[in-house]
């Protein structure tokens, strides 16, 4: 039947070429992505970190991420002065919380380590620094108001520093307290603590939920894993006596 192989001998249409999407094109695209996504982090790690920055105040919060000699102390309540005798105001070893001899809390340095894995602070079985940890705002509970209405009894410091402390001269060495020894009897054999020039001391109590700077007078609350992960480190550094 005639017209029915009539489409057979008509030539095929040509189809346009594919569009090309341009070179430059492409890398804009992925340059967009890349900042964007750089931006997005960078986001993120601010919020995280705007609040402990906060708590900290700027200066200690870099100390605590960068200083490159870290000490960890363990610590006493101050023996008391013997009945009629002054008690010494400042000697070496006393540490003070808040940072006033005549009215705030008084512990004596029992012991102190340099953390040598500084500047991580991690145990072997940890995927995060403990450092880092300082630094983050999921290591804390903001909202819970048990720092400010309990007194912790302080047990474990860290002191971050930019060099180790200098050592007592030898004429004082009988002039002010050893670091376990209790805070003499005269007033005159007191004598400035022989701190690092530019440190940061952070305090724990013994079950790692409080945690404050020496000198300021506000404390927060560790979250519980963390505040484990604190305890272990601390057990790790000062093993209880068998």
């Amino acid at each position: 039947m005639a017209g029915w192989n009539d489409d057979d001998n008509e030539p095929e249409a040509t189809l346009p070429p594919p569009r090309m999407v341009s070179g430059k094109l492409v890398i804009l695209i992925v340059c967009i992505l890349g900042i964007g996504g750089a931006a997005t982090g960078w986001l993120w790690t601010y919020n995280q970190q705007r609040m402990p920055r906060e708590f900290w105040g700027y200066q200690a919060w870099v100390m605590l991420a960068r200083a490159p000699v870290v000490t960890a102390l363990q610590l006493d309540p101050e023996p008391a002065a013997a009945p009629g005798t002054p008690r010494a105001e400042w000697y070496e070893g006393l540490v003070v919380v808040p940072l006033d001899p005549a009215d705030g809390a008084r512990y004596v340095v029992a012991k102190l380590e340099r953390v040598e894995k500084s500047p991580g602070l991690s145990l072997a079985d940890q995927s995060t620094s403990l450092r880092e940890a300082l630094g983050f705002h999921r290591s804390f509970l903001w909202d819970s108001k048990a720092g400010e209405l309990q007194e912790p009894v302080w047990r474990y410091g860290l002191v971050f520093a930019d060099e180790a402390p200098p050592a007592p001269p030898a004429a004082s060495a009988t002039a002010t307290a050893t670091a376990t020894a209790s805070p003499s009897t005269t007033p005159s054999a007191t004598a400035a603590p022989k701190l690092p020039p530019k440190s940061v001391t952070i305090l724990f109590d013994a079950d790692c939920k409080f945690v404050r700077l020496q000198d300021v007078d506000k404390t927060v609350v560790l979250h519980p894993s963390v505040g484990e992960q604190f305890q272990k480190f601390f057990a790790t550094m000062f093993p209880a006596k068998k």
